[in-house]
């Protein structure tokens, strides 16, 4: 794809973005886009200076509540 297509969809999707964040108060297509983009893409996004926050579920533990089980919230990496 040349770089021209790349940044007309980037831009396509950043207004799409702004139409859904406008029409859905909380954000459910937002959520849904983002949870298929890899961990590490959002990540580079993010500012040098953001540190994940602990999982209030587990503490920060990532454990589960029976033994050997991870937590349902975190999937056993403590942040959130």
């Amino acid at each position: 794809m040349s770089r021209m297509i790349i940044i007309e969809l980037i831009d396509a999707v950043i207004e799409q973005i702004k139409r859904d964040l406008n029409d859905n108060e909380d954000a459910t297509a937002i959520v849904e886009l983002l949870l298929s983009v890899p961990r590490d893409a959002l990540e580079a996004y993010l500012p040098d200076s953001y540190e994940p926050s602990i999982c209030p579920t587990c503490n920060g533990s990532g454990e589960g509540m029976h033994e050997g089980t991870t937590c349902r919230v975190c999937k056993g990496k403590g942040e959130s």
